[in-house]
């Protein structure tokens, strides 16, 4: 065992200046890596069948609308995908490094084009040289820097990412940092930083803020331990430079789209347990799993067990050389500054070791501040690779020449084979037989038809992460049409506010958009149903889905095809003689109005003080209705007192003191007709004078106000 040089790496010197043809070491390991984990079906530009789900679908919809719509100032807005509540490419994660890009000539491009395969490869790639250059701070031997190139792209944080993050799959500008950080010479210190961080940018949002908080710590450290390097001219420069060139990079990409969402709940949930280094979850063929809570695999930061022998055979030379190497460490306070502060960030106040938890409360402007970090797990990256680069170097320092490149060697093998229990499923997904379509649960041929005839669709109601964005968005893209249909990483309060007003605004007036498809939520049938216009607008079931289709029977072409789809009218009117069932496979459960809790098997439960139903008759009116009902009544809650209107005539009380087997007989009086002569609306009014929550009588957890339970209604 040698003595560190601790000293020479700080010196002036060219490691890289051997033929170019050594660097195809790294670029051909990170490419082998990347077809051993991922495989070549990835890199089909067409091939969409790993994208279907979760983060990866709506990394592709973004992209695929964003190819579809105008360009727009900003350059990333993408306000085809999600209407009001668009925002930009920068928060579906469509890789404005690949997006904008390809989009200047989306013209030429097939059909149905994903990039993320590609991106992929290039990160493998990138993780392999950049790896390669951070070894080769610290030695020139070949085998030496390809094992610690190798523990860089093998580095599980990095490849747990290909779960469904894909953009955050690119760690190499964080390497790239590292490196402008420790490396001694300062030639073309600001293009590359410059360089560093658009890039960084142009990926992710958290990957520029570790980033750019290395680069302000060595700028700082220059400023303060090493003036001698760059005067202070030539940094308040480079500070002016790549702040300008972040605005201009950032605004482009779409990141003020959003206003103050950026920060968001989160931060303390989405945390680094402090056992993460040694937890594998599942990523080891040795090491066990440590029992953590639930959102802590946003900090999933497993060294691998090729790197902890790496750590652990760094410990007897760093042992014999701890003063030196404490100097040393000193000249680099800045990046351990960086290296503490996102310790502390991806902790958060909420500290878990394992299962325990402690608690550090913080002023609320603090936490609100701290939501941009809401997957604040993330904020360890830098550390990580920190850590296994102090390791590299001080056993590359530490043994001697063979030593140390058997040592990473030997690293580099456990840690492939260790970590393989993690990464070898997923390879089962991106070698799925290649597909251009997703599948969908749209296949009547309306669906087709109909997008020839609208321009888009749209929810009702409409909101981030709907149950049905992701039938609509892939809806949407196949067939080039805007929508609301939406999951973003973030979307402004302002524009949330507006969408649902605007939405709401709509169902109360009944003015739909002729150029939209309306996909509407079982809960606002009824809703719709009061101001339907039958003689110009279709609302029908369509694979399951409520569709209103805005102008539909004023187009001659649309109701001759009609024939075809075979429609099941929704909210269709009624005559004397129905019984409507007010189940999940009941038709009543389409006039439910206001103050109805969830559709169950055998009825609906009123929430609240108040409740209303709404049902069009057609034909002669019925002269009285009965309703069946259960009632909210116990030994301790022993009667329940209603009052029932129907349409304008007068209120009518009653009492119920059993629970099941209710049977109320209304009259009816002469209903007001509506546009048509011949139809008119059925209302009931349900007032509650003393609903209880189950909970205050302590017969469960239930927090609905709860009055009657309506089964049935039948026409008479």
């Amino acid at each position: 065992m040698s003595q560190l040089n601790i000293p020479s790496f700080y010196k002036n010197h060219n490691l890289s200046r051997k033929s170019l043809w050594v660097l195809i070491v790294p670029i051909a390991f990170g490419a082998l890596a990347f077809f051993i984990i991922v495989g070549p079906r990835a890199l089909n530009p067409t091939n969409i069948a790993w994208l279907g789900a979760g983060d990866p679908l709506t990394h592709f919809l973004g992209w695929s609308i964003f190819r579809d719509s105008p360009w727009t100032f900003p350059l990333g807005a993408n306000p085809r995908y999600g209407i009001e509540l668009s925002n930009s490419i920068v928060f579906s994660d469509s890789l404005p490094l690949f997006a904008v890009p390809f989009k200047t000539f989306g013209g030429l491009l097939p059909d149905v084009f994903q990039y993320f395969g590609i991106w992929l490869l290039l990160c493998f790639v990138l993780q392999a040289l950049l790896g390669w250059k951070l070894a080769g701070l610290a030695t020139k031997g070949l085998i030496a820097r390809l094992g610690a190139s190798g523990l860089f792209v093998f580095s599980p944080p990095m490849l747990w990412r290909l779960h469904g993050h894909l953009s955050l799959v690119g760690h190499f500008p964080l390497l790239a940092a590292l490196y402008l950080s420790l490396r001694p010479q300062q030639t073309y210190r600001t293009a590359l930083w410059t360089c560093t961080l658009a890039v960084s940018a142009l990926v992710h949002p958290y990957v520029l803020f570790m980033v750019g908080f290395i680069w302000v710590a060595d700028l700082l450290q220059i400023l303060f331990t090493r003036p001698a390097q760059r005067s202070r001219t030539e940094l308040l420069l480079e500070l002016s430079i790549i702040c300008g060139c972040l605005f201009i990079v950032t605004y482009q990409a779409g990141y003020f789209t959003v206003g103050s969402a950026v920060a968001t709940n989160g931060y303390g949930y989405y945390r680094m347990n402090a056992l993460s280094l040694l937890d594998s979850s599942g990523w080891s063929m040795v090491l066990r799993d440590i029992p953590e809570a639930a959102g802590d695999y946003e900090g999933f930061n497993y060294l691998g067990l090729g790197s902890i022998l790496i750590l652990l055979f760094s410990i007897p030379p760093l042992l014999s050389n701890l003063g030196p190497i404490i100097k040393q460490l000193r000249m680099r306070t800045g990046l351990l500054f960086v290296c503490g502060c996102l310790t502390l960030l991806a902790i958060t106040n909420n500290i878990g070791i394992g299962l325990w938890r402690f608690d550090i409360l913080l002023p609320d402007w603090s936490a609100k501040a701290l939501g941009i970090f809401r997957a604040s797990g993330r904020m360890f990256w830098p550390v990580f690779y920190a850590i296994l680069f102090f390791g590299i170097y001080v056993v590359v320092r530490g043994y001697r020449r063979g030593v140390a490149a058997f040592l990473l060697a030997v690293a580099l093998g456990v840690q492939i084979l260790d970590t393989s229990s993690g990464w070898r499923p997923m390879r089962e997904r991106f070698m799925e037989p290649p597909r251009s379509t997703f599948d969908t649960p749209l296949q009547n041929p309306f669906w087709t038809f109909a997008a020839k005839h609208y321009g888009g669709v749209r929810l009702i109601s409409p909101r981030n992460f709907h149950p049905n964005w992701a039938t609509f968005a892939s809806y949407a893209a196949l067939h080039h049409l805007s929508t609301d249909a939406i999951y973003l990483a973030r979307v402004s309060d302002r524009d949330a506010m507006f969408a649902s007003q605007k939405a709401e605004s709509t169902l109360k007036t009944g003015h739909f958009d002729p150029d939209f498809l309306y996909i509407i939520d079982d809960d606002r049938v009824a809703t719709v149903l009061a101001h339907l216009d039958r003689h110009a607008d279709l609302l029908a079931s369509v694979d399951g889905f409520n569709v209103l289709a805005p102008g539909w029977m004023k187009c001659q072409q649309c109701t001759l095809a009609e024939r075809d789809f075979r429609l099941m009218e929704l909210g269709a009117m009624r005559r004397v003689g129905d019984r409507l069932l007010f189940s999940q496979r009941g038709e009543g459960k389409y006039y439910l109005l206001n103050g109805w809790s969830k559709v169950e098997e055998w009825g609906t439960w009123s929430d609240g003080s108040f409740a209303q139903i709404v049902i069009p008759i057609t034909g002669e009116n019925p002269r009285e209705i009965s309703i069946e009902a259960v009632a909210f009544v116990s030994s301790v809650h022993p009667n329940e007192i209603m009052e029932f209107r129907v349409n304008d005539g007068t209120p009518i009380v009653i009492t119920f003191t059993q629970s099941k087997t209710n049977i109320i007989t209304l009259r009816v009086p002469e209903p007001k007709r509506g546009p048509d002569a011949r139809i008119s609306q059925l209302r009931v009014d349900f007032r509650f004078r003393n609903p209880k929550l189950p909970e205050e009588l302590e017969a469960d957890s239930d927090a609905r106000r709860l009055g009657i339970g309506l089964v049935a209604i039948t026409l008479r």
